[in-house]
């Protein structure tokens, strides 16, 4: 399988055909434009967003907000985290 190398891509670009590969981590990626949000958010940089109902931490605000709580902690949204004293 043929690796494009994103520095051959105009940064706007996102037809050519994949996979995109980090070259800092090895990921593979079928869209342009998720290898530049891993950049961003999780390669090397990682910030992690705290669940504010149990341990659960992850790099994207929004799958906490419409994934984790919806599915782990049903009832309870972002706005229950001022009072459960996060």
């Amino acid at each position: 399988m043929d690796y494009v190398d994103i520095c051959d891509l105009d940064m706007y670009a996102d037809s050519e055909p994949g996979p995109y590969i980090c070259k800092t981590c090895n990921r593979t990626y079928k869209h342009y434009r998720s290898l530049q949000r891993h950049h961003a958010y999780a390669c090397e940089n990682v910030s992690y967003v705290e669940c504010p109902f149990c341990p659960y931490k992850t790099t994207y605000m929004w799958n906490l907000k419409n994934y984790h709580i919806p599915h782990s902690h049903p009832g309870l949204s972002m706005q229950d985290a001022a009072t459960n004293g996060k």
